[in-house]
């Protein structure tokens, strides 16, 4: 006889229980005579199976600082009942926080049910990143024998912290300061010597020996990264 193979594109319910399954189906024909027959059969069975592959994906010791260069490690965890094989991770090439240095994407041969395994990535973080806490979009595909190839987007989560340092230099004029003078003006420069902003920056002076004219308090607000600021008083 002759077979002509058919193609059919078949959506399993959603409360479809697992099981094996005939698929009804009715034929049309008509034979050598040119009588129209009609047939009612089944093919199958079909396999209706739980989707038992499942992965996850975290940052592992993800906190990094301002213009550096890290290796940013990915724990790649199985949480299904079956193995995964051809594990690939991509990286954005650049994201508003870091730029890669390395390959976009990692390969994993394969990993054990309730297995896990990490890959690393090289970025450079930014020099002008504020400290906090980032997104980045992973994106995951794999295979498996009981469900076939998956592709999903996964978010981890990144923190970028800060460390602040400042330097204070302190000036008068005219100078230099001398007891027979009458009013001075002292200049507090403040600058932002850390790799994170500061904010809520605020100067304040006291004196046993100075007497101050007006405030002794200045609010300067936020200094950003190499940034400076001066407070000015008036002494006698």
């Amino acid at each position: 006889g002759i077979h002509y193979p058919l193609a059919f594109n078949v959506i399993v319910g959603e409360k479809a229980a697992t099981g094996y399954y005939g698929i009804p189906m009715t034929i049309t024909y008509d034979d050598a005579v040119s009588t129209s027959n009609t047939e009612q059969v089944s093919f199958g069975p079909v396999t209706v199976a739980t989707e038992t592959s499942r992965i996850d994906a975290a940052a592992v010791d993800a906190s990094f600082n301002p213009g550096s260069q890290v290796d940013l490690k990915i724990e790649l965890r199985n949480t299904g009942e079956s193995a995964l094989d051809n594990v690939r991770v991509t990286l954005p090439e650049t994201s508003e926080f870091f730029v890669s240095l390395d390959f976009g994407e990692k390969t994993v041969r394969q990993i054990q049910p309730r297995g896990s395994e990490v890959v690393s990535f090289t970025i450079g973080v930014k020099t002008n990143t504020a400290p906090q806490v980032y997104q980045i979009p992973l994106t995951i595909r794999y295979e498996s024998k009981t469900i076939g190839s998956k592709e999903y987007t996964k978010n981890v989560g990144v923190k970028v912290v800060g460390t602040p340092a400042v330097t204070v230099l302190a000036s008068t004029s005219p100078a230099p300061l001398t007891a027979t003078r009458g009013e001075y003006t002292l200049s507090i420069q403040v600058s932002n010597v850390g790799n994170a902003a500061i904010r809520a920056t605020t100067t304040r002076v006291s004196s046993d020996v100075l007497e101050f004219i007006g405030n002794r308090e200045d609010y300067l607000g936020t200094l950003n990264l190499d940034d400076y600021s001066t407070s000015q008083y008036a002494v006698v």
